[in-house]
């Protein structure tokens, strides 16, 4: 059923009642269904991962895909082009993960094409479940697929932030001054400071869409652009050696930072965003690029 989402759980499943519960279609890579969008699978032919014996796959409206192979650290799954995570309607973006991160919508109206316009100056997703659950998180990956031809200001993609003080986040954007990729990690009154205002690379801000992933573990951090990495980044503070910091968050936001100085948030993406996916490990240069890959159909 189009544009149709099951928010009531299954109680009192057991294996003897076949009448409860959702069943998905089976089977092999050979006998896959017609696909229409949004609809998901047990492809029995997958062996591998999780010591199961069976993977989830989708179909993305041309083929069928799996799930990324790090679904294990896969925290948020967010797709404005899948129903299952946006049905058309509404003020909230689901989570198709399992963990219900789900994000609220203000001021930005879902194109069908398959993402979020943001206008600039009040657009923003906000998820506070995911920002809480990262307080104190210093191994992650952020992933995002955006598209904009703003040839000025600084505008965010993503950022955990805390709302109650003026400079504590973790911002991944881009730069006023600059066409690609930037990042800032600041915990107010803290040193360690992070800034990293120009990635060097291609242009940005062509009106192209572009996935960039940023990732962070003990080992310091890296930036992934269409999937490949850059090197030689020019940092203001900090150098690729530096640790996140992230004491305190309570907000995790797309398209715009929101911190105690701009209550309504402020860095506003003036551009567009169509999938957003945050892990709890720092994603290996292969992932990254079988993630690229995955959604480079969009």
């Amino acid at each position: 059923m189009a544009n149709t989402r099951v928010t009531n759980p299954v109680t009192d499943f057991d294996k003897t009642n076949t009448t409860q519960g959702l069943k998905l279609p089976s089977g092999t890579n050979s006998n896959q269904p017609t696909g229409v969008q949004g609809m998901l699978r047990n492809d029995t032919d997958e062996t591998g991962g999780d010591s199961s014996n069976t993977a989830l796959t989708h179909y993305n409206g041309t083929e069928w895909r799996y799930f990324a192979a790090t679904a294990t650290s896969l925290k948020m799954y967010l797709d404005a082009s899948n129903i299952a995570s946006y049905p058309g309607t509404g003020s909230t973006w689901f989570d198709l993960t399992t963990n219900g991160y789900d994000g609220t919508v203000s001021n930005s109206t879902w194109n069908p094409t398959g993402y979020f316009p943001f206008n600039g100056s009040s657009s923003i997703v906000r998820s506070t479940a995911l920002g809480a659950a990262f307080s104190g998180q210093t191994t992650l990956s952020i992933a995002g697929w955006f598209q904009t031809s703003a040839s000025t200001a600084r505008m965010t993609i993503a950022s955990f932030s805390n709302t109650l003080v003026g400079s504590t986040d973790l911002w991944i954007g881009l730069f006023a001054s600059g066409n690609t990729i930037a990042f800032r990690n600041a915990v107010e009154g803290a040193s360690g400071f992070l800034d990293m205002r120009n990635s060097g690379g291609s242009n940005l801000r062509d009106g192209n869409w572009h996935q960039v992933v940023f990732t962070a573990d003990s080992g310091g951090n890296h930036v992934y652009v269409d999937g490949l990495e850059l090197t030689g980044m020019n940092y203001t503070f900090g150098s690729s050696s530096t640790n996140i910091q992230m004491p305190s968050i309570n907000q995790f936001s797309i398209g715009a930072n929101q911190d105690s100085s701009a209550s309504g948030g402020q860095w506003f993406l003036n551009g567009n965003i169509s999938k957003v996916n945050v892990y709890d490990t720092a994603l290996t240069s292969s992932q990254v690029n079988t993630l690229f890959l995955e959604g480079k159909g969009f």
